[in-house]
């Protein structure tokens, strides 16, 4: 009799260890991984108010790439234009693109001093052409009428008039209408623009105009005193470019201006 209540008290001690254990552990688990995860939810909710004042901060300026025309013109001559004397046209746009990104990040201030050493030679070296073309092509757009009157220190007319076409491809990217109005009055001297070489340039910008604003090119080309034929192909151009977007915007403006039997595939 003594030797089983000894056995039951012995059982019931067990028992009441392993329960002792297993409420142990199960605090440890759950209460304490609990405060964990709220100590990780607190840690994520302080990054996350971190972060929120951190984008609600004022921003501070980026400090200038480049601190003096010296460094900016080192850059220039150490960019590598191989790109864009290949064979691959993808590759040599995207090499321009970048030249363009490169003059982008140069003060204005060093363009008309980067412009005139960067183009010494330019008529016989490609790589001193094109990176003068990109000097002036952000110029324009960046401050179009401070490009322009740079354009005084540009030596030879061939010269002169793609370092004009590359301004008003620049202007054309803030401004469409202005840098159209300035290709149609320009006055160049000596000799000035032919008729022709007028006519190139306002093609150049208007094939860019009709694709970012199809509505407003279409307007300016409908009245442009221009030969017919010429105002026909640029109708003709605006329609087709607006046509893929907005067909039946395109459609409306056609019937609108009384050009519902103008065909723009007969151009």
């Amino acid at each position: 009799m003594k030797s089983n209540t000894n056995l039951i008290s012995a059982i019931a001690i067990a028992i009441v260890i392993i329960g002792v254990i297993a409420f142990i552990l199960w605090q440890g688990d759950t209460p304490g991984s609990d405060r964990g995860g709220q100590a990780g939810n607190q840690a994520r909710s302080t990054s996350d108010r971190d972060l929120t004042a951190q984008s609600k901060a004022p921003r501070v300026p980026r400090t200038p790439r480049f601190q003096s025309v010296e460094d900016a013109e080192q850059a220039l001559q150490d960019f590598d234009l191989t790109a864009i004397k290949g064979s691959d046209q993808e590759e040599a746009k995207r090499c321009f693109d970048r030249l363009i990104a490169l003059a982008a990040n140069i003060p204005e201030v060093y363009y008309s001093e980067l412009a005139a050493s960067i183009g010494q030679g330019a008529e016989n070296d490609l790589d001193r052409l094109f990176k003068q073309m990109a000097i002036y092509q952000e110029w324009g757009r960046k401050n179009l009428e401070s490009a322009v009157a740079d354009l005084a220190n540009v030596e030879g007319e061939r010269l002169f008039y793609k370092a004009l076409h590359r301004v008003l491809v620049g202007a054309m990217d803030t401004n469409a209408a202005a840098a159209m109005n300035l290709a149609e009055t320009i006055d160049i001297e000596p000799g000035g623009l032919s008729d022709r070489e007028r006519i190139d340039l306002m093609d150049t910008i208007y094939d860019s105009w009709v694709e970012s604003d199809s509505f407003s090119a279409l307007e300016w080309a409908r009245q442009a005193s221009v030969p017919d034929k010429r105002r026909d192909q640029w109708i003709a151009d605006g329609l087709r470019a607006w046509s893929k977007k907005e067909p039946d915007a395109a459609e409306r403006w056609r019937v609108k201006e009384n050009f519902e039997g103008f065909d723009p595939n007969d151009y």
